[in-house]
């Protein structure tokens, strides 16, 4: 490992750390010398994942993103879709890949430990029988919610998330009643949160959309049952469910007030994703960098 690396590398760990260490520090006089764009260390997933990582390990109740005890947290999980796709069929459409997902939940077929969950893919989402949490996250520095998808397209990215999310319940065979905590997230900056955004999380907005997206698949399948769903498990889904936009400086602002050694590591890694992000878009250093 050292013959190839050099130095003291001596697992595939510290050779990943050593590739971004080249990003610091990327100043005037390091142009050119990383190995990565910035953006691959520093975007929304990664913040995520600090995030999440952070309220898993402080888990006091008391605010909106909290663990349940049995709770864990998945990176890019799949939430499969009531509108499948179909021989001949083109009106389907694949998975939704979730940024973060948490709560009582099962990925996957788990191997032994629940051998009651019937997954097909390795990164499939499920939850467990006695799920008391499930909370499905859409992390965004300065990109907006997709307006449709290649068979749908105006079947928008939050609609489709709580689609998906529903389906799930279905899938898993869960009590929607027993689930005390049911939300979906936007994390985003503040600079972000504005009408547009919040047109897409309007309850009413969603059911429309759901609605018109079930009428239409329908109408080209014979054998969909997705208007059953959509009454009989969809609707009372979106009356249980919570839908809210939260900045990643509100979110910042709790962490100081517990932990402020964790708030200045997270604080100085926020400000490095919106520079690398687009949030001055005349910033040399990305126009150099993506050239």
């Amino acid at each position: 490992m050292k013959i190839l690396f050099g130095g003291n590398v001596t697992s595939y760990y510290d050779a990943i750390v050593e590739i971004f260490r080249s990003l610091e520090p990327l100043d005037d006089n390091n142009y050119g010398k990383n190995n990565i764009l910035p953006t691959g260390l520093y975007n929304e997933g990664w913040m995520l994942r600090l995030i999440l990582q952070w309220f898993s390990k402080n888990r006091k109740p008391g605010y909106q993103i909290s663990f349940d005890k049995d709770a864990h947290w998945f990176s890019e999980g799949r939430l499969a879709t009531v509108f499948k796709n179909g021989k001949g069929l083109k009106i389907g459409e694949n998975y939704t890949v979730a940024d973060g997902i948490y709560g009582n939940i099962a990925i996957g077929t788990q191997g032994a430990l629940h051998k009651e969950i019937k997954a097909r893919g390795i990164s499939d989402v499920r939850l467990v029988k006695d799920c008391r949490q499930f909370v499905a996250v859409e992390a965004k520095m300065y990109s907006n919610f997709s307006k449709g998808i290649t068979n749908a397209k105006k079947y928008n990215q939050v609609a489709r998330y709580l689609a998906c999310m529903s389906n799930v319940v279905c899938q898993s065979g869960v009590d929607i009643n027993k689930i005390k905590d049911l939300s979906f997230y936007t994390f985003l900056p503040d600079s972000k949160k504005n009408p547009t955004f919040c047109e897409y999380t309007r309850a009413d907005h969603i059911k429309e959309t759901v609605r018109k997206r079930m009428e239409d698949y329908d109408s080209q399948n014979s054998q969909s049952k997705t208007k059953e769903w959509f009454y009989n498990a969809f609707l009372p889904f979106m009356d249980k469910v919570k839908i809210k936009l939260i900045t990643w400086e509100e979110i910042l602002k709790h962490i100081e007030g517990v932990d402020n050694e964790s708030y200045n590591m997270l604080s100085a890694f926020y400000l490095k994703c919106k520079r690398y992000n687009g949030s001055v878009p005349s910033d040399i250093m990305d126009t150099d960098l993506l050239a």
